[in-house]
């Protein structure tokens, strides 16, 4: 009776240790897809491409993909909770929580450099977003709408812009003002309403915001002997399909283009 007792400790025993084993196995394997999840966020934290506007492209599918493998690791380990050491578990979960924890500090850090790059709009843009419906065309962060058919006076389309989410628009660098060009230079010399005006005094042009002043910054792509307030008058500009600026009459009616951003 006591050699059999002894021979079922002994199955126990060994049971409990190829248990174990397995066990280690599966939280082993769990690690390394951790340690690769981190090495993944990492490399994407250490970026350093010269367009932000790139990087934030690149960086959305693979944000993604780093989510989906965390949120799988994470069934994984619910699924085998009950039969695994407590100890390790809380291990495991520890580690899931800090890979979790730096993907959203990655993605403040995008954020934070895009609202550094374009402060002087007040608003930062989403990561992954898109533009409303209708019209919209995007562009990096921000989406336009060319009003090829409405001419109306500077004002009147300031106010079309904001009833519709939006602002007249607003070039920040030559990128812009080169998609906007581009996309209204079949309709050359149409002008076109954009948000830059001298309205409040003369000569300190400023963008169209309702949340604040906005000074036009470094960019401007003025024509030749532009602005040059030629009747006394011209305070708001136009935007030709060569993709020059001029100042005019804010009386004038012109097409105009809107902008937004991304939500």
């Amino acid at each position: 009776m006591k050699k059999k007792n002894l021979e079922i400790q002994s199955m126990m025993r060994k049971t409990l240790k190829e248990e174990k084993t397995e066990r280690l196995k599966f939280f082993n394997s769990v690690k390394n897809q951790i340690e690769k999840v981190d090495e993944r966020v990492s490399q994407f934290m250490n970026t350093t491409d010269a367009s932000l506007n790139e990087q934030i492209r690149k960086s959305e599918s693979g944000l993604k993909e780093i989510r989906n493998e965390v949120s799988d690791i994470r069934e994984s380990i619910d699924k085998e909770v009950s039969a695994v050491d407590k100890g390790i578990v809380d291990d495991v979960i520890a580690m899931v929580k800090k890979s979790t924890t730096d993907l959203t500090k990655f993605q403040g850090q995008l954020k934070e450099h895009l609202k550094t790059s374009d402060s002087r709009f007040g608003t930062v843009a989403q990561i992954i977003g898109a533009c409303p419906g209708g019209k919209w065309q995007r562009y990096g962060e921000k989406c336009f709408q060319f009003y090829t058919d409405s001419r109306i006076t500077w004002f009147e389309a300031r106010d079309t812009c904001r009833s519709i989410g939006g602002e007249l628009a607003r070039i920040g660098n030559k990128r812009e003002n080169n998609f906007i060009k581009n996309t209204i230079k079949r309709s050359y010399p149409v002008s076109y309403w954009f948000g830059l005006h001298d309205t409040q005094s003369e000569n300190f042009w400023q963008w169209s915001s309702s949340n604040g002043t906005y000074s036009l910054g470094k960019f401007s792509n003025w024509a030749p002997d532009e602005p040059n307030n030629a009747f006394g008058n011209e305070d708001c500009s136009v935007i030709w399909g060569n993709g020059e600026w001029n100042d005019i009459d804010c009386s004038l009616k012109m097409t105009f283009i809107c902008e937004t951003f991304l939500f």
